[in-house]
């Protein structure tokens, strides 16, 4: 599977690229969420790690609404918080996009349920790619969770070639 640049709607539950490979292009921004690094046309952008944690969320998903509670959790594992963190960090992130909460370009707010990330993303890095989707069982999910683990598998076989275990199906031995 090719690293290309593709739009990009749904991603696959518990997916993970390898370090510092994933990347999420939209508007002038590029996030490459494994380094905390978000690029204004090339130039690092100042931003809370939260606000980072947000956004990642966010682009992983365009187009889908991310209900409060996912994002408090990932931006804030395993604590509790107030729904005004939650505001002023978007707030925050919002402002580091240069947008308004008046006239969103990136996020629109949800009132009550959430936030959707609405900008085009292209993404690279194997496991953020798969085809577009509403439905959590569709087939078009399953054909991309199929071409996820095919990639998977090719990226192992390259990392164990010159290795002679392996199992059926040119996998390494004890994966």
């Amino acid at each position: 599977m090719s690293d290309a640049a593709l739009q990009v709607s749904v991603r696959p539950a518990g997916a993970t690229a390898s370090p510092a490979s994933r990347s999420f292009a939209f508007g002038q921004f590029v996030l490459r969420p494994e380094r905390q690094l978000l690029l204004d046309h090339g130039a690092p952008v100042r931003i809370g790690g939260r606000a980072l944690d947000l956004l990642t969320v966010l682009v992983e998903r365009p187009g889908e609404l991310i209900d409060k509670q996912v994002l408090v959790s990932r931006a804030w594992p395993n604590t509790f918080v107030d729904a005004a963190n939650l505001k002023v960090n978007m707030a925050s992130l919002r402002r580091a996009l240069g947008e308004s909460h008046a006239a969103p370009t990136y996020i629109a707010t949800v009132v009550g349920r959430g936030y959707r990330f609405i900008a085009p993303v292209r993404a690279s890095g194997f496991a953020a790619i798969t085809p577009a989707s509403d439905e959590p069982g569709s087939a078009a999910r399953i054909a991309g969770l199929i071409d996820t683990v095919e990639a998977i598998r090719q990226e192992l076989r390259q990392l164990m070639a010159g290795s002679h275990s392996t199992r059926a199906g040119g996998i390494p031995a004890g994966l």
